[in-house]
């Protein structure tokens, strides 16, 4: 638990101060709203950026900068410390998805969008639930997470993890999802599939891809030689 508090109190910087302007801004553009807002865009596009700051924010203490190197010589487990913050991460996206939506809620009554399901049902426009519109995209958070999270583990540096999160959205968002075609980071661009096999495989990859990434930082980052690499003066 002493963990945990330690990491809690790490939350703090520019990048959380970020993240609450991000919120105020959502909040913002929902209340004035006379119609409700496009999900597509809150849910998948605007979330993502989001989720790369949070990244950092959690592992920049131990994976982005000087620290990083006297932390790698601290008799700790670094697989330990990836997975805790990486559960602690999940739950502040969670947290920070069901802050937004119940403000979307209060303001319009209901979440309406194209839905899609993990069996063997055809997307259709409707009414989603929280849980619903949630569980479509965490696959895409969790890729863009983890990504994050190996560009900071491969350079060593808060902006190697930024960049590689941000440019992945940006390429994305840029191309319509013609970049990474059926591993499509948004639902909007997925292939039609009359049987919804298009959204379940892509959702399955990209789960997949990110327990892969998830593996290989684990694995830099457990090679301590690697992080240490300032040579102490005669």
């Amino acid at each position: 638990m002493s963990d945990v508090v330690q990491d809690l109190k790490g939350l703090k910087g520019p990048f959380l101060l970020a993240i609450v302007g991000c919120y105020l801004g959502y909040v913002t553009l929902i209340a004035t709203s006379r119609y409700p807002r496009d999900l597509f865009f809150l849910n998948e596009m605007f979330m993502l950026p989001v989720v790369s700051m949070a990244t950092v924010m959690f592992y920049q203490r131990e994976l982005g900068g000087y620290f990083s190197e006297i932390y790698a010589t601290f008799p700790v487990s670094m697989t330990g410390m990836i997975l805790r913050k990486l559960g602690q991460l999940l739950v502040f996206i969670t947290v920070f998805h069901l802050a937004w939506t119940w403000v979307y809620l209060s303001s319009f009554g209901k979440m309406e969008t194209l839905v899609y399901s993990y069996h063997n049902q055809p997307p259709y426009w409707g009414e989603i639930s929280w849980l619903q519109l949630f569980s479509q995209s965490v696959p895409t958070y969790l890729l863009l997470a983890v990504l994050t999270l190996l560009g900071m583990v491969l350079t060593k540096k808060i902006y190697g993890g930024l960049g590689a999160g941000f440019s992945l959205w940006i390429l994305e968002g840029l191309s319509r999802g013609e970049m990474l075609q059926d591993l499509t980071l948004y639902t909007v661009y997925l292939p039609e599939s009359p049987d919804n096999t298009a959204f379940v495989v892509n959702r399955m990859l990209l789960i997949t891809i990110s327990l892969a990434l998830l593996t290989l930082s684990i694995y830099w980052a457990n090679q301590r030689h690697k992080w240490i690499i300032t040579d102490e003066p005669n």
